[in-house]
């Protein structure tokens, strides 16, 4: 596995990168169980109700505990890298599909010409962010977010790719 603290804005903010046998080394259990619990869905004691009924869920919870305030850094698009946690739908999507709404992408990419500017409006964690970042036709990316909970993990997310020198983050909403 690989720990990285990483600054922003004065504090520190913790990511791991981690594959399934990291994950099985971590938490000390067989991948063969890990697989089990997840098929099967729910574990039942003879004539008792069951003992937890969605075993990832139980998995998640004990990794939360041991690890409060990281995020996963995982591949995203084959672009770059972005930073999630599995509380959210729009990461949680990102973390086991490695990216979400790719079809939105694909649209604005048909129509970019070279040294377009890019405003990702509502950019949350900076999905469309990432993409435009790595793709050389576009000269500078904004991204638009008001949310002071996502905004820090929309600041890694554009540590983490480069993109300090080409994106610039807005803290407020854009409307007509």
């Amino acid at each position: 596995s690989c720990f990285h603290k990483i600054p922003i804005d004065g504090q520190s903010i913790e990511t791991v990168t981690l594959s399934m046998s990291d994950l099985v080394r971590t938490m000390g259990i067989s991948p063969s169980r890990i697989f089990i619990a997840w098929y099967r869905a729910s574990l039942f004691v003879p004539g008792r109700t069951a003992i937890f009924k969605r075993p990832m869920r139980f998995f998640w919870k004990c990794w939360r505990r041991m690890f409060p305030r990281t995020y996963f850094t995982v591949r995203y698009a084959d672009t770059g890298v972005i930073a999630v946690r599995e509380t959210d739908y729009i990461e949680k999507s990102i973390l086991f599909t490695g990216s979400y709404e790719p079809e939105v992408w694909q649209s604005i990419e048909a129509h970019i010409q070279p040294n377009d500017i890019v405003w990702d409006i509502g950019a949350n964690i900076g999905a469309t962010t990432v993409h435009a970042i790595h793709d050389s036709r576009v000269s500078e990316v904004h991204s638009f977010e008001p949310q002071p909970r996502v905004l820090p993990l929309l600041k890694l997310n554009v540590k983490l790719n480069n993109g300090d020198a080409k994106c610039t983050i807005h803290r407020f909403a854009l409307s007509d």
